[in-house]
């Protein structure tokens, strides 16, 4: 017989189970990769594919020609051939592919059992493919490989880190990766279809396990750790759970934004970047949980003006209190407070008119918006504080008194006393002491519990003084009924009695003299009386 190759092809394809898979614990789900793989050839005999079955011996050499034999010979009986087409499975053990160059020598005898064996030449180099079972099991060839097959997944076995085009450790790695770039370089977890969820997971010992991963339906990258608690949208968004939002371009076009929600998803707090427009500065709100409505705003730019602003809100949204540190650039601050239909009705003003030459104010106004009080600490070019109104008032007190300080008496002046002009201290009162006084001034309120309504004086000058003298209105009086029983209605007028007034008896020596009126009754010896002060 007389035979040629004309084609031998060489590649490694999935062996059969029963001999290339080996099950490492007795199973069929836990299989270990074999040695051997399959060769695929075309003999041809005298120029005529070969059609019946022949004998095919393999031997594996270290050279193409002479050299060493590597392990047994392989005979394959009764070789089914068609249209001169074979393929058969080799195995020459793990040991067999070390890393150096080996060939194939292959003898044929054609029909099977006929005569003796041919051998075809050239030997057939062995390529890459078949050293794949080098690679799985580890340079040390044997039984102990660093890698084991089950289906389609390959596990490492040994305890040495996996690198990829690089020899070195990082930190407490046990899988590396080198990209050789100065630019992009990293790994790809794809899936086939456009909704599907690529993942990265973590599970620490028989903890639970957490993962990110992109939601391809969304575009979202989230961590899911008991829940996807963090989501990044392709436009920028950050979601933390269902109570942290941050966002790189607020939707109205107000720059970048935080909003903390409350656990029933309404919002709480939002802090934002800039207002209208990216124009004016940042504001950070809060929500009532009523209906969301923003009830404290701080802005840092309010109204457009330089300065920042503190505003409180109703549960409508209606501003109430405007606190401005520079509600027009340049100028001052301003507190202001308003009626629910957004009517002003205080306003207390540090700077008013926001001019250096001027001292703070505070206006209030009617639920028309009318200005009805003012009180102004510099009033006009004066310097002068003062306060505006169409009517006043008083609830504290029941006379109008000025402040006058004493000079002369031999009893100490209190509340109650008569006191008289003191002409030898210009300005001063002393104790009256004698009767029907034409220089009585009035009388020292506060006795008997009443005060003062309306007290005047001017700080600094000799109308100023320690006492407040009652020069009108009601206030309890000393008197002395030892001159005459007091009734209701009868005038009073100095008396003998150092600080004590009495009942007027000689109307003619009264006129100059008298304090006012008795309001109450004394009929004997010394007490209060209630006087309705009316000097004449």
């Amino acid at each position: 017989m007389r035979a040629s190759l004309l084609l031998l092809l060489l590649c490694l394809g999935v062996p059969a189970l029963a001999d290339g898979l080996t099950p490492v614990d007795g199973s069929q789900d836990n299989l270990v990769l074999g040695s051997s793989f399959t060769y695929h050839g075309r003999l041809v005999l005298s120029g005529t594919p070969v059609n019946q079955a022949s004998d095919l011996r393999f031997s594996l050499w270290d050279a193409s020609a002479g050299g060493t034999q590597i392990g047994a010979d392989i005979t394959i009986v009764a070789a089914v051939i068609t249209d001169g087409l074979f393929s058969v499975e080799l195995n020459f053990g793990t040991g067999a592919f070390a890393g150096d160059a080996r060939w194939i020598e292959i003898e044929a005898r054609t029909p099977a059992g006929s005569g003796g064996f041919t051998t075809l030449t050239p030997r057939q180099e062995i390529n890459a493919v078949p050293y794949a079972l080098h690679a799985l099991n580890g340079g040390g060839g044997g039984s102990s490989g660093y890698w084991e097959i089950s289906n389609s997944r390959i596990t490492n076995v040994g305890s040495t880190q996996v690198l990829i085009n690089r020899d070195y450790i990082v930190g407490s790695e046990w899988f590396g990766v080198h990209a050789p770039t100065s630019s992009y370089g990293g790994m790809y977890i794809t899936t086939d279809g456009d909704s599907g969820k690529p993942f990265y997971g973590y599970k620490a010992g028989a903890g639970a396990s957490m993962w990110t991963y992109q939601d391809g339906a969304t575009l979202e990258w989230r961590v899911s750790n008991g829940g996807d608690h963090l989501k990044v949208r392709r436009t920028g968004e950050v979601d933390v759970g269902t109570t942290i939002s941050l966002d790189n371009y607020d939707d109205t076009d107000q720059g970048g934004s935080i909003e903390l929600r409350k656990l029933n998803g309404t919002l709480g707090a939002k802090l934002q970047g800039s207002t209208n427009g990216g124009a004016q500065g940042g504001t950070l709100a809060l929500y009532n949980d009523t209906n969301a409505t923003a009830t404290v705003v701080l802005d840092g730019e309010y109204g457009g003006a330089a300065g920042g602003a503190l505003v409180l809100r109703n549960s409508q949204g209606a501003t109430s209190i405007e606190l401005g540190a520079d509600f027009n650039p340049g100028e001052r601050g301003l507190i202001r407070m308003f009626q629910p239909d957004g009517t002003m009705t205080i306003q207390l003003d540090p700077n008013e008119g926001g001019t250096a030459d001027q001292g703070a104010a505070i206006k209030l106004y009617d639920d028309s918006g009318n200005l009805t009080i003012e009180l102004d600490s510099d009033y006009g070019s004066g310097n002068e504080g003062r306060v505006i109104t169409e009517v006043i008032q008083i609830t504290g007190g029941a006379d109008f008194s000025e402040q006058f300080d004493m000079s002369c008496g031999p009893e100490a002046a209190s509340p109650g006393s008569v006191v008289s002009i003191d002409p030898s201290s210009p300005g001063d009162l002393c104790l009256s002491s004698s009767a029907y006084d034409r220089r009585v001034a009035g009388i020292i309120s506060g006795a008997g519990g009443v005060k003062p309504g309306l007290l005047m004086g001017q700080r600094g000058t000799e109308a100023d003084g320690k006492y407040a003298v009652a020069l009108s209105g009601r206030v309890y009086c000393k008197v002395d009924a030892s001159f005459g029983a007091v009734e209701p209605g009868d005038l009073l007028t100095t008396s003998p009695t150092t600080g004590h007034a009495m009942k007027v008896s000689d109307s003619s020596r009264a006129s100059g003299a008298i304090i006012g009126k008795a309001m109450t009754v004394l009929e004997s010896g010394r007490g209060l009386v209630l006087v309705l002060v009316s000097l004449q």
